[in-house]
């Protein structure tokens, strides 16, 4: 429990720009705020924290008290159609609870509301928000 937390939390450390703002939101989540990073680098960043976490919590499984922990990760990014950081965050467990429901140790992306919008938040860009948690169906 509070051992996987704090493995969990040295890797986001070890693995995120130095920008980044990591904190913890509720039992097992994190919230990544990824102030200067594009959507483009903020899923490659996730796909790296991702694998670093199964890495990590993979190399011991045969020690004593072994945990197997996996991630899963989802994304939004600032758009016009998210005004507020609460909308931003409401994407971003959007996007979490489909990585999990899809089987979990993968990274998603809130999907866009509109191809207009898509357009604009790519002239919008960050900051990204990301919510990590385990990763369970």
């Amino acid at each position: 429990g509070d051992q996987a937390l704090a493995s969990t939390a040295a890797v986001l450390r070890e693995t995120l720009p130095a920008d980044s703002i990591i904190g913890r939101l509720c039992a097992d989540q994190f919230m990544l705020v990824l102030p200067a990073t594009a959507q483009a680098a903020a899923i490659e960043q996730a796909e790296q924290l991702r694998s670093a976490v199964e890495r990590r919590f993979s190399a011991d499984r045969n020690a004593p008290e072994a945990v197997a922990l996996t991630l899963s990760i989802g994304i939004a990014t600032r758009d016009d159609s998210v005004g507020d950081p609460d909308s931003l965050l409401r994407r971003a467990e959007e996007a979490l609870q489909t990585a999990r429901r899809e089987g979990g140790n993968r990274v998603r992306t809130a999907a866009p509301a509109s191809a207009a919008r898509t357009a604009r938040a790519a002239r919008s860009g960050p900051p990204v928000l990301a919510l990590v948690g385990p990763a369970r169906s």
